[in-house]
């Protein structure tokens, strides 16, 4: 009976500390900007994130990186620094090998991190289909820190604290709408803002492509020929060492 009263105290000052850190700012969502939809492997790729306490303030002064995991089990880490937008870092990050990869945001926030990010690594030369827009859509739902409040089963098994978005619950003409411009809906609770993360019209397409019951994909699917030295859409490749 003692230890049953001591294990449901260590649950309940459990719950405790994990209220008064949320509403202490003990949590951060991180945001990766410019997602690409391959890199080629053994050439470098500079990838931006921004991270926010609260989910909407930016937060200078961090020390991060970025982790990256393949399906062998390596592992490659990329030292972030500042970049020149306050609350944003930029890592340089070089993946060896082709295949798929696992990517992750440190942030240097206590635990915070970026939800697992999936990454194609191709070889140059090969042939790559392009994303339709829900399966682009799917990607930036983890990259955009979505997967940070809300939960959606097809994405992570988390269950978040926001709106489940599982299945499809919003017109796809209000999400455009709001996602563009966040403020147009009222905080569901106090202190939960919906940041407006300046997506662009591509990225809004995507992600409404993928929340809606009817999503409209892209054209069919057509092979990209990757030229080796060559730059996905959205990346910038430059030469430097691997940190």
């Amino acid at each position: 009976m003692v230890a049953r009263l001591a294990w449901l105290s260590g649950i309940a000052l459990g719950l405790t500390l994990a209220v008064v850190r949320l509403e202490a700012g003990g949590w951060a969502v991180v945001t990766l900007k410019d997602v690409p939809d391959y890199v080629v492997a053994g050439k470098p790729v500079s990838l931006t994130y921004a991270v926010r306490q609260h989910g909407v303030h930016l937060t200078p002064g961090l020390s991060g990186w970025i982790e990256a995991r393949g399906a062998r089990g390596e592992v490659v880490k990329a030292l972030a620094s500042p970049a020149g937008d306050t609350g944003y870092y930029l890592a340089k990050l070089t993946l060896p090998t082709a295949g798929d990869w696992t990517v992750t945001v440190v942030s240097g926030f206590l635990d915070s991190k970026s939800g697992p990010l999936a990454m194609r690594v191709v070889a140059g030369g090969d042939q790559v289909a392009r994303l339709g827009d829900a399966e682009r859509g799917k990607v930036l739902f983890a990259a955009k820190g979505c997967i940070a409040c809300h939960t959606h089963t097809g994405v992570s098994s988390k269950v978040g604290f926001a709106p489940d978005l599982s299945s499809p619950r919003f017109a796809a003409e209000y999400l455009t709408t709001f996602l563009a411009d966040p403020s147009i809906k009222a905080p569901s609770r106090p202190g939960l803002v919906m940041p407006n993360l300046q997506l662009t019209h591509g990225e809004i397409g995507a992600l409404v492509a993928f929340l809606s019951a009817e999503p409209k994909q892209s054209a069919a699917a057509r092979p990209l020929t990757v030229r080796s030295g060559a730059a996905p859409s959205g990346v910038t490749l430059r030469s430097a060492s691997r940190r």
